[in-house]
């Protein structure tokens, strides 16, 4: 009886582990659905923001900004890609995780994702001294 479970465990161990391993397609873009939600302290000077504000609100669930994530290469787990607001595009580094998250880099921030059933969540985070943002955003792809 041992040695059965012993088999079973294995081949149950051998047919799960490709799946888990199994990167989706991301090649694509990806739009914002819905409002982000997140929090912010400081200005901003990543050029995504009208040059006119004074302050941002310390909230970001504003439905005023519209972000996609346009996928231009992928290669197993890891991808490029573009992160852009209405007004500029940021080349974008990435990479899934072994549990499939998915870490991005840009040039002032990075983001911790996830994708399930064609949705993609992204929570964008930057620190610095005189800007601070975390705000997670749903995507579906176009």
């Amino acid at each position: 009886m041992k040695g059965f479970l012993q088999v079973v465990l294995l081949v149950l161990t051998t047919s799960v582990m490709p799946l888990a391993n199994a990167q989706p397609n991301m090649v694509g873009v990806w739009v914002q659905e819905g409002v982000a939600a997140g929090a912010r302290a400081g200005l901003s000077n990543s050029g995504h923001h009208s040059e006119n504000a004074k302050t941002l609100p310390k909230y970001t669930h504003q439905p005023k900004m519209q972000w996609r994530l346009e996928v231009t290469e992928q290669e197993g787990r890891a991808l490029h890609a573009k992160w852009c607001s209405e007004s500029k595009c940021e080349s974008v580094v990435g990479a899934f995780r072994g549990n499939g998250d998915l870490l991005l880099v840009d040039e002032d921030g990075m983001f911790i994702g996830s994708v399930d059933a064609g949705q993609l969540e992204l929570c964008y985070l930057e620190t610095g001294k005189s800007y601070q943002i975390v705000t997670c955003m749903d995507f579906k792809k176009q």
